[in-house]
């Protein structure tokens, strides 16, 4: 079974002298981390390195060797996904895209597959870093999980 991941993020900047316009230079990376992803039942944490091809209009990109650890009352596990960033956009300050797995390797003591994986944020420190709340819906060990929590993502 090859689970995938869904990855949003919307960004907005909020300085008057500053125009963000998210990150505009090719082949740069980020890397992203959400520490804490929980319903109060299953907590998760979720890190990955983000390639982007180009980050003006639309791009694409790549993730790779992201890690997903959950644990909960039936279990844990861990999950390392590979894949793509596909359909993203930059318009003015806000910028959204998504993760499509495309290479899977889980372990642990129960199967977790991810749903679906939303952000929405800002852009602060010049560009340099985002920022926001993450909301990840994943099914472990057979049960549907619907976790919030925060993310950030810091220019490499």
């Amino acid at each position: 079974m090859r689970p995938w991941i869904v990855l949003g993020v919307v960004a907005v900047a909020g300085t008057a002298c500053h125009s963000a316009t998210a990150p505009t230079p090719t082949q740069q990376t980020w890397n992203y981390q959400a520490g804490e992803l929980t319903d109060g039942v299953v907590t998760c944490i979720f890190g990955a390195a983000m390639s982007l091809t180009q980050t003006s209009g639309p791009f694409t990109g790549a993730y790779q060797n992201g890690y997903m650890s959950c644990s909960g009352p039936d279990g844990a596990s861990s999950t390392v996904v590979t894949g793509t960033v596909d359909a993203g956009t930059v318009a003015s300050s806000n910028v959204g895209f998504t993760f499509t797995n495309s290479d899977v390797t889980n372990s642990g003591e129960i199967d977790e597959t991810t749903v679906s994986y939303t952000n929405t944020g800002t852009i602060i420190d010049n560009d340099t870093v985002m920022n926001g709340t993450a909301t990840v819906t994943i099914t472990l060990g057979g049960v549907s999980h619907t976790l919030t929590g925060a993310w950030t993502a810091q220019f490499q």
